[in-house]
């Protein structure tokens, strides 16, 4: 078997690709303070919104639309 790697290195490499989506992930979640006014539109953003996404800068339609813009994530499952 050479040139193929263990058992043991392909479940690494799982887990690292694992751990790497995860803090993309984080990264895509907003965090801060959240703005009273939509940076995109100028519209008022509910303050429901406002609490429960901490750091969120942009009403609930300009998210859509952002959102539909955004490539999207894959999440890869290993099966070993």
């Amino acid at each position: 078997m050479a040139g193929y790697g263990s058992v043991d290195d392909a479940w690494q490499c799982a887990e690292d690709v694992r751990e790497n989506q995860i803090e993309l992930c984080k990264l895509l979640i907003p965090s801060g303070d959240s703005l009273h006014n939509c940076i995109k539109c100028g519209e008022v953003i509910p303050e429901t919104r406002r609490i429960v996404l901490p750091g969120v800068k942009t009403c609930i339609l300009c998210q859509k639309t952002v959102d539909m813009h955004r490539p999207k994530i894959k999440v890869m499952r290993y099966i070993l």
